[in-house]
């Protein structure tokens, strides 16, 4: 409090940004020195709620996704994720009459499903699939790891026929899942449902997964054939998508603020040396969205890509979307996002699935 108030005194600088910056940082301290009871007299002081539930969501999700967290830890991750949801829904409450764009729904919905998975490594299932529920409920549209992830919760909770009868109807919607369709083998085993069965579901599955895949590219794109860019490496050098004639190529679109693409980069890392003896197959993992995009956030980006693969032991080929127009040229919404494109140089897969292998697979035919 000292150093706030000489800066308001030296500076004469009283304002919001100054205030937001303060008592964000206060609380990043207090998080990391475990200091919870003095959390509440900082969070209410920050102007925008947005910094500080982000920060709790951020610091939730990583203690809950260490490698063996300990009940203690996932407890805490479990009460910081919880503040983050109560303040989110109270400023929701608050502005509700002028309309939200949006942005608060959405950042309700991603702290949830932080909260629904720190209560299913806790053992608490039923509650974990309630709240995994209410976002399916209130969203128009979910990606397919979401879906995965609610399989996965309905298995515990609900049961082996509700699942089943879930992950069929999605599947013969076109979601393009093997981890939904290895999870409905497995059902089908335990409710002794014939093998006939799953077979004509999994052919009805291909074949309408691959029409969905191939219409939502069209319509997206108007082709499916890919746009073509040239990128530097890290370490500089040029790197054309065009020089990658006859391969299948891996597109990896992600951010190094984007909290769900360094989540999904051990698995990644996996993906890769399973195809790293694979000279048909290309990884190519596109660093963009990084701020401002001017000369020093991209060098500060640069910076933060060279020490998260440092750091984890990646071997990634990272190409920098400096000023996002690949990340245009593919119409993208969001990230992490992954497209696959074929021999002939045609996108034949978009989104986010948390077993990748298959769809690789499926490029190759």
């Amino acid at each position: 409090m000292a150093n706030k108030a000489y800066y308001e005194n030296h500076f004469k600088d009283t304002s919001a940004i100054m205030k937001n910056t303060f008592y964000g940082k206060a609380t990043e301290m207090l998080l990391n020195n475990s200091e919870w009871g003095k959390l509440p007299e900082y969070e209410d002081l920050i102007v925008d709620k947005i910094i500080s539930t982000n920060m709790y969501n951020a610091f939730a999700r990583n203690l809950s996704e260490k490698k063996d967290p300990t009940d203690s830890q996932l407890n805490i991750a479990k009460m910081i994720s919880l503040k983050s949801i109560n303040i989110i829904k109270k400023r929701l409450a608050d502005i509700e009459k002028r309309n939200d764009d949006g942005l608060l729904q959405r950042n309700i919905h991603r702290y949830t499903a932080t909260y629904a998975n720190i209560l299913f490594k806790l053992g608490e299932y039923d509650s974990a699939f309630y709240f995994i529920n209410e976002i399916y409920r209130q969203s128009e549209n979910v990606d397919i790891k979401f879906l995965e992830q609610y399989s996965l919760y309905s298995e515990k909770a609900k049961g082996d026929r509700f699942t089943y009868e879930f992950i069929v109807q999605r599947l013969l919607d076109g979601v393009s899942s093997t981890v939904m369709l290895n999870q409905m083998k497995s059902i089908s085993v335990r409710l002794e449902i014939p093998d006939t069965v799953y077979k004509s579901i999994k052919e009805d599955y291909d074949k309408t997964s691959r029409q969905k895949a191939a219409a939502d590219i069209k319509a997206k794109f108007g082709t499916p054939k890919s746009i073509g860019f040239t990128l530097k490496n890290l370490s500089g050098t040029s790197v054309s998508l065009s020089s990658f004639k006859n391969k299948i190529i891996v597109l990896d679109f992600w951010a190094s603020w984007c909290l769900p693409c360094l989540a999904s980069f051990p698995n990644m890392q996996k993906i890769i040396n399973i195809y790293k003896e694979d000279k048909e197959v290309v990884f190519l993992f596109i660093d963009t969205w990084e701020q401002k995009g001017d000369a020093e956030s991209n060098k500060k980006a640069k910076e933060r890509a060279v020490s998260i693969l440092r750091t984890n032991n990646y071997t990634f080929e990272v190409l920098l979307d400096e000023k996002n127009k690949v990340a245009n040229a593919f119409k993208l919404d969001a990230v992490p996002m992954t497209h696959i494109i074929n021999k002939n140089g045609n996108i034949v897969f978009m989104g986010n699935t948390s077993d990748l292998s298959p769809e690789i697979e499926k490029a190759r035919h």
